[in-house]
């Protein structure tokens, strides 16, 4: 604004000498001082400040592909599963009355009558000593197990005392309890659909352990998740041949 200003009055100064008469080189003597006095009170302007050079560019890491991954075994799968023989029950065991023995007058002492069959006594035996044998053969599929199991994948079995229990199992109580009171009947049916649980699940391991056997190997190792899964399943069991002898108990 000022430089305009200063200018303005510079023109009109310069009028102002032209009508007063001063020549032409007085004249432009004076517009040549005004005019370098006019240019030396502009400011010099100040130069910008150099701006900072850029971070060199570094290029990031070079990728690393991940190993490949091992792959895992291949699972060998368990034999297949064939089912026991049928077995042949025994002949129904009827009791049976001695016949009354006859007057005598020869002196000699009456026969002896037969004792009488105690079905609730026998019952209760039996599946006293099942539930013995499936212990027997619990304990002897993990006779090493550490601490109760658990740490190990596979672990050796007495395979002669699994098969030596197994059959002391399958030689079934058979017994006619038509004639026995209510509890003796209940308990009897519970018993024999619990002792065909058991046999079939220990079957195809008993099967192995036979050929085994046969073979001269004493012992068989076996997974221990596999065993697991037996152990649980003759929970069932278990539990219903000890509801049977409770039957037994009851009057």
């Amino acid at each position: 604004m000022k430089h305009i200003l200063r200018a303005f009055l510079l023109v009109t100064f310069v009028t102002l000498l032209s009508a007063c008469g001063p020549s032409a080189e007085d004249q432009l003597a004076t517009v040549a001082a005004l005019v370098a006095e006019t240019v030396a009170a502009i400011p010099t302007q100040a130069p910008q400040a150099t701006l900072p050079p850029l971070p060199t560019y570094t290029p990031q890491a070079t990728f690393t592909a991940v190993p490949s991954q091992t792959p895992l075994p291949t699972y060998t799968p368990y034999p297949t599963y064939t089912p026991p023989a049928t077995a042949t029950e025994s002949p129904t065991a009827t009791e049976t009355v001695a016949p009354t023995a006859a007057a005598t007058t020869s002196g000699q002492p009456a026969p002896t009558s037969a004792p009488v069959v105690n079905v609730s006594e026998q019952l209760a035996t039996k599946i006293q000593d099942e539930l013995t044998r499936i212990d027997i053969i619990r304990g002897a599929f993990l006779p090493l197990s550490p601490g109760g199991g658990g740490t190990l994948t596979e672990q050796p079995t007495d395979c002669g005392a699994i098969v030596s229990s197994y059959d002391s199992i399958a030689n079934v109580f058979t017994v006619d309890v038509s004639a026995q009171s209510p509890n003796v009947q209940n308990a009897y049916g519970i018993y024999r659909a619990a002792t065909d649980t058991v046999l079939n699940l220990l079957a195809p391991w008993v099967e192995i352990c036979r050929t085994d056997l046969a073979s001269g190997v004493s012992r068989r190792i076996i997974d221990q998740n596999q065993y697991g899964i037996l152990r649980q399943a003759l929970d069932q069991p278990i539990g219903q041949l000890n509801q049977a002898i409770n039957s037994l108990q009851l009057p």
